[in-house]
């Protein structure tokens, strides 16, 4: 029997990720209702932000596997939502207290 090689560890590890990237974009779309962003004020669905750059990303991957790969997951470890009017993190659930208490403000 052969060994389980490098390659084969890559392999494993560039499949672990994308199951895990598959499964983490399916339960993002169960969020139910929209977000409250507590900057702006905005109320309804939010958008995703990733950070860092894709021409960065594609670069580190023409070099070497794994800058590109630490990269990437880096990339994709910090994905969060964001406001889709002002670009803020800032955001609750429509129904926390302090999303009503701030529509009241706002009102």
């Amino acid at each position: 029997m052969s060994s389980f090689s490098l390659s084969h560890f890559i392999l494993a590890v560039m499949v672990a990720f994308a199951l895990y990237w598959a499964a983490k974009e399916i339960l993002a779309g169960f969020n139910g209702t929209g977000r409250f962003c507590t900057t702006c004020g905005f109320e309804g669905e939010t958008r995703l932000h990733t950070k860092g750059s894709l021409g960065v990303e594609i670069v580190l991957w023409l070099l070497l596997i794994v800058p590109g790969l630490i990269y990437t997951v880096w990339r994709h470890a910090s994905r969060e939502q964001v406001c889709n009017s002002c670009g803020a993190a800032t955001l609750v659930p429509v129904t926390s207290p302090v999303a009503v208490k701030m529509r009241k403000e706002l009102a």
